[in-house]
């Protein structure tokens, strides 16, 4: 999820004391069974929080509303999803000032968004297109590369996958006009992943990894690694999700779920 992009409105209290041991020991969940209902995002101390996202579905598991707050405190911008046969609206009130905004998902015959476009809207005669997106998918429906359009910058992003996970992502930046740089992982072997497009109802999106990420490192003048830990529930869904170090995609960083 790397606009990810997303935060909600309420704290919870989520215990982790009646949880299971982590990581590799865990036996797979069932996807089918995990929509995320929350997601809390704090510091490495646990003490700020940094972003809160609230989820909501309709009966086909389609993400239907995200509610999303960069703080307990602040203004809360809604997402709601509009689906229709080969395209899907994401019509966004932001709620701290008069402008709103639109993704449109436009899909391909399998339906995945091959396309994106996001628009701002505020006063009249106040809107237009911020970014312009061109996804690209493999067979099996996941995610291998997204070409970002914003003015005169382009960002590529592409991933290689195997046996259902990404083992690398690499990012070019057109501005830049240096070598890509190239994040690779590795994952824990058994374990089921509840953190994926399936359970945010973003299918469209492409799937995600079956397994959980362990680490992450990036081979670059300053190397840039992670490492990454979890705590389950006793349906061996992920109710804790922390990172440590710097990566190229990510930083240290908690994750608080809870699940409908």
């Amino acid at each position: 999820m790397r606009r990810f992009v997303l935060f909600v409105c309420s704290v919870l209290i989520i215990s982790v004391n009646s949880c299971k041991k982590n990581n590799d020991m865990q036996e797979p969940g069932n996807p089918a069974s995990a929509h995320i209902k929350s997601m809390i995002l704090t510091d490495s101390t646990g003490h700020d929080t940094i972003g809160l996202f609230f989820y909501q579905y309709d009966s086909q598991g389609r993400i239907t509303k995200m509610t999303t707050q960069t703080s307990p405190v602040s203004v809360a911008s809604v997402h709601n999803y509009v689906y229709y046969p080969t395209s899907i609206f994401d019509n966004i009130s932001y709620g701290y000032n008069l402008h709103w905004g639109r993704i449109i998902y436009t899909l391909n015959p399998s339906g995945l968004a091959m396309a994106e476009m996001h628009v701002t809207y505020g006063l009249p005669g106040d809107s237009g297109v911020q970014l312009t997106v061109e996804n690209k998918f493999d067979a099996d429906g996941y995610r291998i590369e997204e070409n970002s359009y914003l003015r005169s910058d382009t960002i590529r992003y592409s991933w290689m996958i195997a046996q259902g996970n990404c083992l690398s992502l690499e990012v070019w930046n057109s501005l830049h006009g240096s070598q890509p740089m190239a994040e690779t992982y590795e994952h824990f072997p058994n374990t089921y992943n509840t953190l994926g497009n399936q359970n945010l109802g973003m299918m469209f999106m492409g799937k995600s990894d079956i397994n959980l990420t362990k680490s992450s490192a990036v081979a670059s003048t300053i190397p840039l690694s992670a490492t990454y830990s979890y705590t389950f529930d006793t349906g061996n869904r992920v109710i804790k999700k922390s990172v440590r170090g710097n990566g190229l995609t990510v930083g240290s960083l908690n994750y608080l779920i809870t699940y409908y």
